[in-house]
């Protein structure tokens, strides 16, 4: 044997034992930190730091430009003729299934009839 190989030998033993020990310590500091760390906040709050809010509605604005058509379109006819005497809608307005939408004058209808 050379002295070369005498002398790194020993070296290389000590780096083998050495580097896992150093890992290991290095790991158990870890463990030991984690676990001697109390669980929970580690702050508290003061009346300073937070506001209590209320419910509210959240009201936006957006410009936009586009048009308006109608979901679907009806034409209305009756079989009597006469002014209309009073209209229950606007237009726009939404309307329901069976709705009255206008009332005809028919007075001089009824009165054909009673001669």
């Amino acid at each position: 044997m050379d002295d070369r190989q005498a002398t790194a030998t020993p070296v290389f033993r000590r780096r083998r034992i050495l580097i896992p020990a150093a890992i290991g310590g290095v790991a158990a500091l870890v463990a030991a930190g984690y676990l001697l760390t109390p669980a929970g906040p580690a702050t508290t709050v003061s009346a300073d730091d937070y506001r209590v809010v209320n419910r509210d509605d959240v009201v936006s604005r957006v410009m936009v430009s586009g048009t308006v058509a109608p979901q679907r379109s009806v034409t209305l006819s009756t079989h009597l003729s006469g002014p209309v005497d009073r209209l229950n809608v606007k237009v726009g307005d939404h309307v329901n299934a069976e709705q009255i939408l206008a009332t005809i004058d028919v007075s001089a209808q009824e009165r054909e009839l009673d001669t």
